[in-house]
């Protein structure tokens, strides 16, 4: 009898010592494959952390590019030219309110023609007689 409970204290041993073995084998696997999941993570993480950073470089070229393109379009197309105003003279045509109304609708229509205050000074004054300076004088 007691060479059967050696035994069996034996196979008992065995199983749990086969048990053992077992669970450890299997953490084992399960660390190695939970590793290499891990660093295929890792590796596609930096690989779209790269996209992405060449992505924001791509978009900020587009953008530099589109934003001179628009500037160098922009300057070249203006708004289409309004007739010359006629000339103001002596207030026998029209009135000085008259004149000064349809040279401050120029201005506006055409405000991208006129790039500083000095292109305005200009205009107007080619847009006076010198008959009329007594006029407008007058009503200063």
């Amino acid at each position: 009898m007691n060479s059967l409970r050696t035994q069996r204290d034996l196979d008992v041993k065995a199983c749990e010592l086969f048990d053992k073995i077992s669970s450890e084998q299997i953490w084992k696997t399960r660390f190695e494959k939970m590793n290499k999941v891990k660093e295929h993570s890792n590796q596609l993480n930096q690989t779209f952390w790269n996209q992405v950073i060449e992505l924001q470089h791509q978009l900020q070229s587009f953008k530099e590019v589109t934003s001179f393109s628009s500037t160098l379009f922009n300057f070249f197309k203006r708004s289409q030219k309004l007739s010359n105003s006629s000339l103001f003279t002596d207030e026998k045509e029209f009135t000085w309110n008259d004149w000064q109304e349809k040279i401050h609708d120029k201005l506006e229509i055409n405000a991208d023609h006129f790039d500083i205050n000095r292109t305005i000074l200009i205009y107007v004054h080619f847009r006076i007689e010198e008959d009329a300076v007594k006029a407008i004088l007058a009503w200063c």
